[in-house]
């Protein structure tokens, strides 16, 4: 549906900021339309799982983040540290993984393949990191940035990362090692 009527059933929604302000108010409002909503503040307030309705704590994850993604199935959370750590959070079970490897810098950004197996991130440190979901590992690194990376895509069929930056340039990652 849309306008008034759009819902979010079935759907997960993140809000940073969600301790007050503004970032309530939007977490509320999602949460009135049937979003499950997960609330990311300061690092020192950790994450947590909401019900859609109430905004209820279902779930508190002792981990916080400078940047989040979250994963096609909605079950995955990507938490990207301000110390270049990467965590995985399982927001079913609330299980916390920390990934061996680490960036050099802020992470930034990241953002997972589309079956949700492998994720990428990058940090201030310029450099671009492929990680094993799964196992919690980097897997690869790529370097060829010489300025903050500002986006990330990969291709649907998940071969290919598209990376931009503050250098100006488009770079194009083949993931398949083909």
């Amino acid at each position: 549906k849309t306008g008034a009527g759009k819902t979010f059933d079935g759907r997960v929604a993140i809000v940073t900021g969600a301790a007050g302000g503004i970032g309530r108010a939007i977490a509320r409002e999602l949460s009135r339309h049937g979003a499950a909503v997960v609330t990311v503040d300061a690092p020192e307030h950790g994450t947590a799982l909401r019900d859609p309705r109430t905004l209820r704590v279902l779930r508190h994850i002792a981990a916080g983040a400078q940047y989040t993604a979250l994963s096609p199935d909605g079950h995955t959370l990507l938490l990207g540290g301000a110390d270049g750590s990467v965590r995985f959070a399982d927001l079913r079970t609330g299980r916390v993984r920390l990934a061996s490897g680490r960036h050099d810098g802020v992470v930034e950004r990241g953002i997972f393949s589309a079956d949700g197996r492998f994720a990428v991130t990058a940090a201030t440190d310029h450099q671009i990191i492929l990680w094993d979901v799964r196992h919690a590992a980097e897997s690869e690194a790529f370097n060829g940035h010489h300025g903050r990376v500002t986006q990330l895509a990969i291709s649907r069929d998940d071969s290919t990362l598209y990376s931009s930056a503050l250098d100006g340039e488009v770079l194009i990652w083949d993931l398949k090692g083909t």
